[in-house]
C-alpha cells in the first residue's frame, strides 16, 4: 500500500457472504453477479478505496470467478497498477497469488498484492 494511502480509510468488500461457506469461488457468471451484487461499475468510478476480504476458510478463487467479477475495473481502470491501488486484497497468501495470477498479464508489481 502506497504512503499515501496508508492514512486513508478504505472500504470493506468482504467476500465471506458471497462465499457462502464454501471453499472456493467458481465461474464468470457467478464472478459477475458478485460484481453487480457490490455494484462495481460505480465503485470503478468513484474516488474511494476498498479492501476485498478474502475469507480464511477459501481454498481457491477461479481465474473464470475473478474475471467475471475484476476484469471490467482491470480495464477500466486502465491496468494493474491502478487496479491494486483502488482495491487492496486482504486475505490468505494463497488467495492473494491467485488474485495476482488472474491479472498477471497486466503490467504492475507483486508487492501490491502479496507485500
Amino acid at each position: 500500500m502506497s504512503d499515501a494511502l496508508a492514512d486513508t480509510e478504505r472500504i470493506s468488500i468482504d467476500l465471506v457472504a458471497v462465499a457462502g461457506g464454501g471453499h472456493t469461488l467458481l465461474g464468470k457468471e457467478r464472478g459477475i453477479s458478485v460484481r453487480k451484487h457490490f455494484d462495481l461499475d460505480t465503485k470503478d468510478a468513484d474516488n474511494n478505496h476498498y479492501v476485498v476480504v478474502l475469507p480464511e476458510a477459501l481454498y481457491s478463487i477461479s481465474s473464470s470467478f475473478f474475471s467475471g467479477m475484476f476484469s471490467q475495473s482491470v480495464k477500466k481502470l486502465h491496468g494493474q497498477d491502478a487496479f491494486f491501488e483502488k482495491y487492496y486484497f486482504d486475505g490468505p497468501l494463497h488467495l492473494r497469488r491467485q488474485v495476482l495470477d488472474s491479472v498477471e498479464k497486466s503490467a504492475g508489481s507483486r508487492e501490491r498484492v502479496i507485500g
